[in-house]
């Protein structure tokens, strides 16, 4: 386990899924890539949208140990899923007692009740290393935009010490997205009073990341200050963290409880962002990699 920038120490040698970056290196919340396709989920309840994972090339999907990962799920609640879609809608700490949460591969990065029927948005938008190239040349010289590939791994290289390059990236966005039932409050705001009516207008804005060189790959949460307005009522407050049965699991610090509202503003006011990181190594035996190492190599 990586915390704070402190050694590591992992049962498992390929693994070190946690690591948790100096306040003083972080990445904001991004903006989307107007030069590529940006997805957008259908306005409704406990829905999601699948990514292919890859380039069909050198990245043929996500690596975590033995495991290939070919699918991305991208849920209204907070969650990326691999592999099969996500919809539970009530959070619960990993692992949990209903056994097909236990048997899901699923990042948390504010998993809460969400309603975005009427307002707010979840969307997110691919990144290859072709694209980020082709993109690169389309854009004038004198312009300071980047593409977005190199901003995450030039993070990951800063924050990790790591010569890290990523290959595949997949940003999502839940902005400005309502606690559940706000469409009721939406459509007949004089039914409700006092608490419950600031709570369903409350927002929360926040952004998650995978990012892979196929050999390594990164999990980021991003937060910024102000931008988390609610957790969830008293029995369903969000969770953050990770399940991945074939590796383990993780649950931040005060997630289901009302206080996990707080993690948004950990950096301030050295930073107005917080970045959580999770690391997970290929199994480097694994025949595909060696095939791929070859690949990269060009032997």
């Amino acid at each position: 386990i990586c915390y704070l920038n402190n050694d590591c120490c992992s049962d498992i040698a390929e693994i070190c899924p946690y690591i948790r970056p100096s306040p003083i290196i972080s990445i904001p919340i991004l903006e989307f890539d107007s030069d590529l396709p940006i997805v957008e989920l259908s306005r409704s309840v406990d829905v999601s949208s699948r990514v292919f994972i890859g380039d069909g090339e050198s990245v043929i999907g996500i690596i975590v140990g033995d495991t290939v990962f070919t699918e991305a799920h991208v849920s209204d609640n907070g969650i990326i899923s691999l592999e099969r879609s996500f919809l539970f809608w009530q959070p619960s700490l990993f692992p949990t007692g209903n056994q097909n949460i236990q048997a899901a591969n699923v990042f948390a990065a504010y998993w809460a009740d969400v309603d975005n029927r009427v307002e707010g948005t979840v969307r997110y938008q691919v990144f290859t290393a072709s694209e980020a190239e082709s993109a690169n040349n389309r854009r004038k010289k004198a312009t300071e935009e980047r593409n977005r590939l190199d901003i995450i791994s030039e993070y990951i290289r800063e924050s990790q010490n790591t010569n890290f390059t990523g290959k595949w990236a997949l940003l999502v966005e839940w902005s400005d997205v309502h606690p559940f039932d706000h469409q009721s409050f939406f459509n007949s705001p004089f039914s409700f009073e006092g608490k419950t009516a600031d709570f369903l207008n409350s927002t929360n804005t926040f952004q998650a990341i995978i990012i892979t060189d196929v050999f390594t790959t990164y999990v980021i949460y991003t937060y910024k200050c102000g931008e988390l307005e609610w957790s969830g009522p008293d029995f369903l407050h969000a969770v953050v963290g990770y399940n991945l049965p074939n590796v383990g699991f993780m649950n931040e610090p005060l997630s289901r409880t009302p206080a996990k509202l707080s993690i948004a503003c950990e950096n301030h006011p050295i930073s107005n962002f917080v970045n959580i990181v999770y690391q997970f190594q290929a199994n480097s035996d694994l025949p595909i990699m060696r095939c791929l190492n070859a690949y990269s190599q060009d032997i």
